[in-house]
């Protein structure tokens, strides 16, 4: 009776060996799979040739965007306008007269909420619906999406990719929304920045 007792016991603590190493392999491989997915939005691209990205998130009033664009005709440069669906729905000329000077109009999200507390299907109706306001004025889809405030989490980066949009955020921005409004602003300031590397992006609100 000794040695079956011997030998069940040295069974049992086989199997929970067993067991506790599955279980062990099990949560470390989770845990390298989730750290493997994890997703991060793109905030420069790496090039050879000194160029920057300039863009602009459109939220609210469209006063200033005909002479943006006259500018920018000027100077001869492209840029990305990030469009929410609402500013949209209220400057459909506007938006038309960007797209039709070559700029690239972007999805920044139907109404402009704080994307990182919405739930995943409200994220992805925020993406959908400004998305489709696009294609309907400009006749063009558009891959490339700016969460409202830069706020963002791996549900709204993730619900982006999965409706084929690159999530894209900046590397310097101009504050022009800490400023205090006034009737003339001197251009020259901005003449003086010192971008941080040539693959920068340039946001101005």
């Amino acid at each position: 009776m000794f040695i079956i007792r011997k030998r069940t016991m040295f069974v049992v603590l086989c199997a929970v060996a067993v067991f506790l190493l599955a279980l062990s392999m099990i949560l470390n491989r989770d845990i390298a799979v989730q750290a493997k997915v994890r997703e991060i939005p793109i905030y420069s691209v790496e090039n050879n040739e000194n160029k920057v990205s300039i863009t602009f998130d459109c939220a609210w009033g469209a006063d200033d965007i005909p002479i943006i664009l006259n500018i920018l005709k000027e100077k001869d440069v492209k840029a990305t306008f990030f469009l929410v669906g609402s500013w949209i729905e209220k400057n459909e000329e506007e938006t038309r007269m960007i797209a039709e000077h070559g700029h690239d109009v972007a999805n920044h999200s139907k109404n402009h909420f704080k994307m990182g507390v919405l739930g995943k299907e409200k994220v992805r109706d925020e993406i959908i619906e400004c998305g489709k306001l696009i294609e309907e004025i400009t006749g063009k889809k558009t891959d490339l999406f700016r969460a409202p405030y830069g706020d963002y989490n791996d549900t709204v980066l993730t619900v982006a990719r999965q409706e084929g949009y690159y999530t894209i955020q900046w590397s310097l921005e101009t504050l022009d929304t800490k400023v205090k409004y006034c009737e003339s602003v001197d251009i020259s300031a901005f003449k003086k920045i010192t971008l941080p590397d040539p693959q920068s992006d340039l946001s101005i609100y």
